[in-house]
């Protein structure tokens, strides 16, 4: 079964984003000929259900499939010119003096250490205005990075991913009725787009933080608060619910004496619940920002294999 539910996956690429730090679909990721990965990743494999050592939590539920993606390299010769693809402004974070924080990402099937979050912000009166992420990988080697600019609405930023190691690049730009959405799978192919109209609630990537945030008192009640989530690699959006569970708990070492509430994010889908593996972000009740995050995400291994790590934040998270 485990099997089939890969292949299906494998071949029809589900393509996810993250929410804050946390990560909806593994996106497809592809080999750029000549390419030289920034980072080494592990090649051992650990039995899906391995959990790192020393934190409490359960690793995602049996019924989560693991989708493993490998993509064939492309074929220079069948490869479409380069298309220029506007990147969100990202000035303000560059000349910014506001003091980056690290989160540090834990393969828990293989146990072994994933990559480094390094996180730039620029706030005004207050308000978070764009966002960018640096991935980091073991050499300390920037591989990837997401820019987010918040400035026009805080669930829907304008959002850009790059994998610098392939040209792989998927984003979202907010009109006034609909979202342009777009990805290419390495920097040797197509760029894929459509414009799309969401219903509301609706969140793209980072702003989903700040959904959780804005509805924290109904997800402590015990509701699950619904929302639609703009997935640019699928040209499309899915639907999908965010809920307390205390199942899952972080070790002492995780928690550093901090309070945290275990929030869901789970597919109003079952078939896509089924395929999915679970995703907790855990929240400082003080702020609704992250002391650490578990599931899949975007980053993936040289092979184009999506990661699922828990990534934690010693100090402030997203």
């Amino acid at each position: 079964m485990n099997r089939m539910i890969n292949d299906l996956i494998r071949g029809k690429s589900l393509p996810f984003v993250l929410l804050g730090s946390m990560a909806i679909f593994p996106a497809p990721i592809k080999p750029s000929p000549g390419s030289q990965p920034a980072a080494k990743f592990p090649t051992t494999q650990a039995h899906p259900s391995a959990a790192p050592s020393g934190p409490s939590t359960p690793a995602p539920k049996p019924a989560s499939a693991s989708p493993t993606q490998q993509h064939p390299v492309p074929n220079p010769a069948s490869a479409s010119p380069t298309q220029t693809v506007a990147a969100v402004p990202a000035s303000s974070i560059q000349d910014s003096a506001a003091a980056p924080y690290r989160g540090s990402a834990f393969d828990y099937e293989r146990k072994v250490p994933a990559y480094v979050e390094e996180h730039l912000e620029v706030f005004s009166k207050g308000k978070r205005t764009t966002s960018r992420t640096n991935f980091l990988g073991d050499n300390g080697k920037l591989f990837a990075q997401r820019d987010l600019n918040f400035s026009r609405n805080d669930f829907k930023p304008d959002y850009l991913y790059k994998d610098l190691r392939n040209g792989y690049e998927e984003g979202a730009e907010v009109g006034a009725t609909d979202i342009r959405v777009h990805f290419r799978d390495s920097a040797h192919t197509e760029v894929h787009e459509k414009r799309i109209q969401v219903p509301e609630p609706c969140i793209i990537n980072g702003g989903g933080g700040e959904f959780v945030r804005q509805h924290w008192s109904e997800i402590m009640a015990g509701k699950k608060v619904g929302f639609n989530m703009v997935i640019p690699a699928r040209l499309d959006f899915f639907r999908f619910v965010a809920y307390i569970d205390h199942q899952y708990v972080l070790s002492p070492e995780e928690a550093k004496g901090r309070a945290y509430q275990p929030v869901v994010i789970e597919p109003k889908s079952s078939m896509l619940a089924m395929l999915l593996p679970v995703i907790v972000m855990y929240e400082n009740p003080a702020n609704q920002r992250l002391v650490a995050y578990q599931g899949i995400v975007n980053v993936a291994d040289a092979k184009g294999r999506s990661l699922r790590v828990r990534t934690t934040y010693p100090g402030e998270g997203p």
